[in-house]
């Protein structure tokens, strides 16, 4: 790792800190403003993610950089940068669709872990309560003993194992979601710089110039990545798993718990966020010629491709041209013959006239 790069990311945030510490303050309120929905509207907040949250990051990195080159941070300007993620290139800023399912297995692996742990403790608390439990889930499937009831109501005094087992296996498992998801669109923040530099481009080739250039410094972009930004997911995993106790306490209700404490751990990172800025415009700084580099194998390998579409189109234009060139020759030879026979035929009716 580059132990100057903190230096430098200092530097920039010192220059910019108040400018910072306002657009950190304006993400936070409306992190909190989607938490709370998704606390009443189970799964609303991952799907004003890509429509509303990644638009405001996306808006304020951009004005962050603006303002450090010298403009006023003006509402119209923030808007402008809000709007313009959603045109050209800019929406797969933070390849989201990907990221998400990316953070989807790892979800998917830690459930399945967490599936068997919950059920070895299960066992080890109560094992005919859980053999119960299992009945009454089986019942509940094959049977119409308990249509009409809740939950609680059909599992009874058995209810409890369930929601320990919920526990178990859903808060570590949304907490790896959401922190994986976290990283995947932290880290790929930097390629709005990239946007920045080399504006009007496609969205496609965008992606594939940062990819080639993590793939080709892979092991030391990711060690600059978490030296400068190791907090950002301390803060997330230390603030979301003491709202795990405190929810519970205070709020009695397992279903609660999970998104209060994601929520809580999402809304400290307001205090990391000028920080957040600064680093990933140093990061950009350090890698701006290895994304020139990158940039130039991906043009080269287009205008390879390109040649050989071209090469491929002559070739092809080539064969077509025979193959009208055949046709013109069958149906000349064609035209010939049916001349041929028509003379003939003449020639049979004169010799019958005479």
């Amino acid at each position: 790792m580059d132990k100057n790069l903190r230096k430098e990311s200092l530097k920039v945030y010192s220059k910019n800190k108040l400018v910072a510490w306002v657009l950190s303050f304006f993400v936070a309120l409306f992190i909190a403003l989607v938490s709370m929905l998704g606390v009443f509207i189970p799964y609303l907040g991952i799907l004003l993610i890509p429509v509303l949250i990644l638009p405001i990051i996306f808006a304020s990195q951009a004005a962050y950089v603006d303002t450090y080159n010298g403009s006023q941070l003006t509402f119209r300007s923030f808007f402008t940068f809000f709007i313009s993620f959603f045109r050209g290139g800019n929406s797969g800023t933070y390849s989201f669709i990907r990221s998400f399912f990316k953070s989807l297995l790892g979800f998917m692996i830690v459930y399945s872990l967490s599936s068997f742990i919950g059920a070895i403790i299960l066992f080890s608390i109560n094992r005919e309560g859980v053999m119960q439990m299992l009945q009454i889930a089986q019942d509940i499937i094959m049977t119409d003993t308990y249509v009409g009831k809740t939950v609680a109501e059909a599992f009874g005094e058995y209810y409890y194992l369930l929601e320990i087992f919920q526990n178990i296996v859903l808060i570590p498992s949304t907490i790896t979601f959401v922190g994986l998801l976290l990283f995947f669109i932290s880290r790929n923040s930097v390629s709005m710089f990239l946007r920045m530099h080399f504006p009007n481009g496609y969205n496609a080739i965008y992606r594939d110039i940062f990819n080639t250039m993590v793939r080709m410094n892979r092991k030391q972009f990711h060690k600059d990545f978490f030296y400068l930004n190791w907090p950002m997911f301390v803060i997330f995993l230390v603030m979301s798993g003491a709202s795990v106790g405190v929810s519970f306490i205070f709020t009695g209700d397992s279903y609660l718990i999970i998104p209060i404490s994601v929520s809580i751990g999402l809304f400290s990172l307001v205090f990391f966020l000028p920080f957040f800025f600064a680093n990933q415009m140093s990061l950009f700084t350090k890698y701006h010629q290895e994304f020139k580099k990158s940039s130039d194998i991906v043009q080269s390998r287009i205008y390879n491709e390109l040649q050989k579409r071209i090469q491929e189109d002559k070739e092809l234009e080539e064969q077509l041209q025979k193959m009208m060139d055949e046709v013109s020759r069958l149906k000349a030879e064609e035209e010939k013959k049916n001349l041929e026979e028509n003379q003939d035929e003449n020639k049979d009716n004169q010799e019958d006239e005479k």
